[in-house]
């Protein structure tokens, strides 16, 4: 007689089944939270090209705004300074709008620079970050509430400043 029973599946089948389930899951995520940070990060660097230098646009966000050296953080930091969202015209339509973007930054940083870990996704900067994979769902559509507000900002402020 058998110890086990070959046909059933055992509970370490069951286990990698999940594993490469959650792998799956974590892999689209990343995925999609890469692709919305680079689209929004486009934008940015649209906004901050014009208002630099219209005449020279092209050269300038060839030359200093899509070189790897120049972050999407740092793109934040002068778009920030800048503070071109807090135009009186604008009332308080735009407040918030550099924190969502420092938040869209760092989820980005989290699954750009993390490794999975058994609890969940784990980022070591100035802080160890944890998310939870049981959290993989809420944290995408917050992301995607987040991404989805600061990219119909930036377009209202490309609309307004710039005409492309």
């Amino acid at each position: 007689m058998a110890i086990f029973d070959t046909n059933k599946m055992t509970w370490l089948d069951e286990e990698l089944a999940e594993l490469e389930k959650s792998n799956k899951e974590f892999l689209e995520l990343r995925g999609y939270i890469l692709e919305r940070t680079v689209e929004i990060e486009y934008k940015l660097v649209l906004l901050l090209t014009a208002y630099f230098c219209m005449d020279k646009f092209e050269k300038f966000r060839e030359l200093i705004m899509d070189k790897e050296f120049f972050t999407f953080f740092q793109k934040i930091k002068i778009f920030n300074e800048l503070q071109l969202h807090k135009d009186s015209t604008f009332g308080k339509k735009f407040d918030k709008f550099s924190e969502k973007l420092y938040q869209i930054n760092d989820i980005r940083n989290t699954f750009a620079h993390g490794a999975r870990g058994a609890s969940g996704v784990i980022y070591v900067n100035k802080k160890k970050k944890v998310i939870d994979y049981s959290e993989l769902n809420d944290l995408k559509k917050k992301f995607t509430e987040e991404v989805e507000q600061v990219e119909k900002m930036l377009n209202d402020l490309l609309n307004i400043h710039y005409k492309f």
